[in-house]
């Protein structure tokens, strides 16, 4: 289950990111 948050938190800051980017 930590495993699933951890993976739904870096799907989250890398959609932030992309966001930033554009």
């Amino acid at each position: 289950m930590a495993i699933t948050t951890l993976r739904l938190v870096a799907r989250i800051t890398l959609t932030r990111n992309v966001l930033a980017l554009s």
